[in-house]
């Protein structure tokens, strides 16, 4: 399953995955999930971009300083931080070149 796929079905029902509904719990899941299909050799590009580039989308778009940790730590102490994480997402996922963020010349 795609990682589009399989976000769609965890926000819908995240009870069927995750005991409590915590970004630490999707965190993780997704960590493992990525780690997999990297092993897998099955990776497809859009999800590397999420693995490598999510948490600095998040830092530019909080204005965070970067040493600060991944996208869950920075998501965590916003208000509704499960919704807000699906509609981030979304909204990465709508960037032409994720590796460019960020990029100054």
């Amino acid at each position: 399953m795609e990682l589009d796929k399989l976000l769609k079905m965890t926000e819908k029902r995240p009870n069927m995955v995750f005991r409590e509904k915590t970004l630490i719990h999707l965190k993780i899941f997704l960590d493992g999930y990525l780690s997999c299909r990297m092993d897998d050799e099955n990776i497809l590009p859009y999800e590397l971009d999420f693995r490598h580039y999510f948490s600095r989308f998040i830092e530019e778009k909080f204005r965070e300083e970067q040493a600060t940790g991944s996208w869950d730590v920075y998501l965590m102490e916003k208000d509704d931080s499960w919704n807000l994480f699906f509609k981030l997402y979304d909204e990465f996922r709508s960037i032409d070149n994720p590796r460019l963020i960020g990029y100054v010349e």
